[in-house]
């Protein structure tokens, strides 16, 4: 069989994702064909990967329009290369306002190509419109691929046969991740950033964005006044300026900006990983480097992989006094906060691995019967 995935946008963190699944396929006797959306100038946040990440990787145009809060998108030249190549299977994001998706599904029924949705299950700005929408276009789906538990509801709540929906625990490859020890890590942190030297570390990795919700951090370290304690930040995008502006006087504040290779440093050397807006991967990478969660919703991904009390905290309220409590419990217990980092370790290496997440999508994607 010939497998097309379609992709506006192919992150770093996909690397191995598509790499592991080129091989795997063509084991099987498939060939993996990509088509990945080419990244704007000077983009921020959420970015593209300039470079090929296969060989046979083609890249398209992708264009944007902005109507109130919602965001339209289309892809050129994807359905002449879908004509062109002829696929058996094609696998993309389910993203609702992106019109080529809506193509794609319909050029499916044409050419006999089965269609499987590569599953966020998470939506902004919801409403009974866009619910109805979403009950024609998720529909439209042989098969759905679920990041999460939650993924695989969402599905499910808006008509999709629950047989028709596999979860798959979308996760980074852990394998590839190089661990440091903490003294090393904290050395290396510290002499990078003098002002925060000897402090306990609250870290977040991601984009910088105003729904990440990064200011309940920073309020949440007004309130505890904590000497022994700092913040760092790593990433970039739209709202970092802001933020910057907003809290330039602080020295237990940190702003990293984007860093990918030495990123590890910066999880060793932390105590927590806080993330208490949206998000996804970073948890599952945080998770690996041994420490404790406290998380929001995120993309609905923390419902599977933070369990509240185990190996971290589910922020519920959203208050800075919320979460000042799980940081203090977690900051000033020495032992819980190596119990819960244990625990995270073990749960993304034994039941959210690489391995395992690779072996449901190759299961799925080899189905003879996909959408009967």
């Amino acid at each position: 069989m010939k497998i097309m995935f379609v992709f506006d946008r192919v992150a770093h963190y996909h690397i191995p994702l598509f790499r592991s699944l080129k091989k795997r396929l063509e084991d099987d006797g498939h060939s993996l064909l990509l088509l990945s959306g080419k990244e704007k100038l000077n983009a921020t946040g959420r970015v593209s990967e300039k470079n090929r990440v296969l060989e046979n990787e083609n890249k398209y145009e992708v264009y944007e329009m902005n109507i109130n809060n919602y965001t339209l998108r289309y892809g050129k030249g994807v359905l002449g290369k879908i004509r062109a190549q002829k696929p058996d299977i094609v696998v993309i994001p389910s993203h609702v306002g992106n019109v080529l998706h809506w193509m794609i599904q319909s050029l499916a029924k044409k050419k006999g190509y089965k269609i499987i949705s590569w599953q966020c299950g998470y939506e902004y700005n919801k409403s009974i419109i866009k619910d109805a929408i979403l009950k024609i276009f998720l529909k439209r789906f042989d098969y759905h691929l679920a990041y999460h538990s939650n993924a695989k509801k969402y599905c499910v709540s808006l008509g999709v046969p629950d047989n028709r929906v596999t979860i798959m625990h979308n996760t980074i490859d852990e394998t590839h991740i190089v661990l440091t020890d903490r003294f090393t890590a904290k050395k290396y942190l510290f002499e990078k950033y003098p002002m925060i030297k000897n402090r306990k570390i609250m870290l977040y990795v991601g984009a910088i964005l105003k729904e990440k919700k990064i200011e309940l951090i920073l309020n949440s370290l007004s309130l505890m006044k904590r000497k022994d304690s700092a913040f760092v930040a790593v990433g970039d995008g739209p709202h970092l300026s802001k933020l910057k502006e907003r809290f330039v006087n602080r020295n237990d504040v940190i702003f990293a900006g984007r860093v990918v290779d030495e990123v590890g440093y910066y999880f060793d050397a932390a105590d927590i990983f806080v993330l208490p807006g949206t998000g996804g991967l970073a948890l599952n990478e945080a998770m690996y480097h041994g420490l404790p969660i406290i998380s929001g919703y995120a993309d609905g991904s923390a419902d599977d992989l933070v369990i509240h009390g185990k190996n971290g905290y589910r922020i519920s309220e959203y208050s800075a006094e919320e979460l000042v409590g799980y940081i203090s419990n977690i900051l000033e217990d020495d032992d819980l906060r190596e119990r819960m980092g244990k625990e995270s370790a073990r749960m993304i290496t034994c039941l959210f691995s690489f391995k395992k997440f690779i072996n449901t999508v190759c299961s799925v994607l080899n189905q003879n019967d996909i959408g009967k």
